[in-house]
């Protein structure tokens, strides 16, 4: 059973959860509890076994007013997204959280608001079967459990993230990709000492001539490239964080951490209020095909652009 991790959005506090424990095959998610107020407290997803309502661990505190998405027969979620930033009390925290299904025209939202906003849209071939983040006293941060699902409904570019600080300038490659049809990534080229200083992709066509370049940062540290060979695509984007991206980790089809640049942290440190690991992972038949974030002298934050692979 493939279940792939996107984020997580927020602050670098809490402790580390996952649902991937409780989900198993043949198991969907029946609902989604929140407890929210100024900032969201805490998330708890509830699934279907058969006839019955099975609720997986609360992540997060019991402050908060309590708040249930019940999912009919049929619905599904296609869309989280919120924001994160300082809340007086907490921190670098989730601020609000919204959930979009299938079957409502309206969004469900908790939380005040206010801060960066993220988004993880859920593909056209997927479903969201849980939460992973970090929580304490309240959700810290938070990001989606997605599993494959057995037939396609439709083709699309899926947008996860970011994660990072709340500084810079929002960007994206999505409009870029979605107006250039049949290009491939050919390169990326990362600046990086601390912090990652920038991130850029250059794709091709099908004749290997450059079409275009996406750029994002600014002019500091060393330069690190990643060539992709003929085939070879970006699988997962993973590193550390705290109020800027410090760390950047590619794996491609072919090669693990094939680009690794900025602050030397261990592997699978703690999370500390200075810094947490993220992780963008492609699901099977997906490619990591851009980038989204938050970006000026550096890059402050960074999520992925999915794409669906050729068939």
């Amino acid at each position: 059973m493939d279940i792939s991790v996107a984020g997580p959005s927020g602050g670098s506090g809490g402790e580390v959860f996952s649902d991937v424990s409780s989900v198993a095959p043949g198991v969907s998610l029946a609902a989604v509890e929140l407890r929210a107020g100024d900032v969201v407290d805490a998330i708890r997803s509830v699934y279907r076994h058969g006839t019955e309502e099975v609720p997986a661990p609360w992540h997060g505190g019991s402050g908060g007013e309590l708040h249930r998405l019940e999912l009919r027969a049929g619905e599904f979620i296609t869309e989280i997204a919120g924001t994160y930033g300082e809340a007086p009390g907490h921190g670098h925290v989730v601020r609000s959280l919204s959930l979009q299904t299938n079957l409502r025209p309206r969004r469900f939202r908790v939380g005040a608001g206010g801060g960066v906003p993220f988004r993880y849209e859920v593909g056209v071939d997927l479903d969201l079967v849980g939460f992973a983040g970090a929580s304490g006293a309240v959700l810290d941060a938070v990001g989606p459990l997605l599993r494959k699902r057995a037939r396609r409904r439709g083709e699309a570019l899926l947008l996860g993230g970011p994660t990072g600080g709340e500084g810079g300038r929002a960007f994206s490659d999505a409009a870029f990709l979605g107006r250039s049809h049949g290009m491939t990534v050919s390169r990326v080229t990362v600046r990086a000492d601390r912090f990652l200083d920038a991130i850029a992709v250059d794709y091709v066509d099908a004749d290997g001539a450059l079409v275009g370049r996406r750029r994002h940062g600014g002019d500091g540290g060393e330069e690190h490239q990643l060539t992709l060979r003929r085939g070879e695509y970006i699988t997962a984007v993973s590193g550390r964080f705290g109020t800027l991206v410090d760390r950047i980790v590619i794996d491609t089809n072919r090669r693990k951490a094939v680009l690794a640049a900025g602050a030397n942290f261990r592997p699978l440190e703690p999370r500390t209020p200075f810094g947490a690991d993220y992780r963008y992972e492609a699901p099977p038949g997906y490619e990591i095909a851009g980038f989204l974030g938050r970006s000026a002298t550096f890059v402050d934050a960074l999520g992925a652009i999915l794409r669906p692979r050729p068939a």
